[in-house]
């Protein structure tokens, strides 16, 4: 499934590298998962796992790092319950920030054709989990995570 979503996720002239750096992220991740978590973190083929949710964030935030930093700040304040409902706005609140960009509108199709395929759809309250955590391996992110 990782591939599958760089692949989707990043423009096409950074697909290698870039896709190498976020398996390793995602290595930095799972060790802070605490190891009764695992399983949850993994998933199974019945059952994914937050992984999926983590491998989004990380991968827009390399293809699309300025507009996926304001995204993750949105996330980090959004009062939806699903992440369907969520993304599907995510595109004109970024666009009303000052983000109208050909970049908005390819990060909110990218996303939306990800997590358009999850069955059933993610609660929000996992991406605003895992948010905070991605949004370390960048400066720009981080700095709207804390920001009050």
């Amino acid at each position: 499934m990782g591939d599958r979503v760089c692949r989707r996720t990043i423009p096409v002239d950074s697909h290698s590298k870039s896709c190498e750096a976020i398996h390793q992220r995602i290595s930095h991740l799972k060790a802070s998962v605490d190891p009764l978590q695992f399983a949850q973190f993994e998933g199974t083929a019945f059952q994914p796992g937050e992984f999926r949710v983590a491998m989004v964030l990380l991968a827009s935030l390399t293809g699309f790092p300025r507009e996926t930093a304001q995204l993750i700040s949105l996330v980090m304040k959004s009062p939806a319950e699903s992440s369907d409902d969520f993304f599907v706005s995510a595109e004109s609140e970024l666009i009303r920030m000052g983000f109208d960009s050909p970049n908005t509108k390819q990060l909110a199709k990218r996303i939306n054709a990800i997590i358009g395929d999850w069955q059933p759809p993610v609660p929000m309250e996992l991406f605003v989990r895992w948010a905070p955590r991605v949004a370390r391996f960048s400066f720009e992110a981080a700095k709207t995570i804390s920001s009050p």
